[in-house]
C-alpha cells in the first residue's frame, strides 16, 4: 500500500513503554508518579527493602494509582505494577487473591 505510513507517533510509542524500578526508599519511589502520568507502566521490585520502609512505598504506590485514575496490582509481596489509565495488567491463573491487596510479607515456614 503507497502513501501508507508505518511510522506511529511518538505519543503512541511513549505509552507502550515500561520502567522497572528498584527504590530503597519513600523518596526513591517518588520517580514513578512522573512515569505514570507520562502514561508508562512501573514494576516497582522492594525485594531489598527494609519492612516499614516497604510498607510506605507501597502506599505511596496506592497513592499514585489512585491519583492519576490508574491500577496498582500486586505481583508477589515484594512487586507491583502501576499501570496509567492508558494500559491494563491481566493475571492468568488459578489464583488471583495474591495479585491484589496491601503490603504484607509472610514469614518464613519454621518461623
Amino acid at each position: 500500500m503507497l502513501g501508507v505510513s508505518k511510522v506511529l507517533p511518538k505519543e503512541s510509542v511513549l505509552s507502550h513503554q515500561g520502567v522497572v524500578m528498584h527504590p530503597k526508599t519513600i523518596e526513591g519511589a517518588f520517580d514513578v508518579c512522573g512515569h505514570v502520568r507520562q502514561g508508562r507502566l512501573c514494576i516497582i521490585d522492594v525485594t531489598d527493602v527494609e519492612e516499614n520502609d516497604a510498607q510506605r512505598i507501597a502506599d505511596f504506590l496506592h497513592g499514585v494509582s489512585d491519583g492519576v485514575g490508574g491500577t496498582i496490582s500486586r505481583v508477589n509481596a515484594d512487586i507491583f505494577i502501576v499501570a496509567p489509565p492508558s494500559q491494563s495488567v491481566y493475571f492468568y491463573g488459578d489464583d488471583k487473591s495474591a495479585f491484589y491487596g496491601g503490603f504484607t510479607r509472610k514469614a518464613a515456614s519454621g518461623a
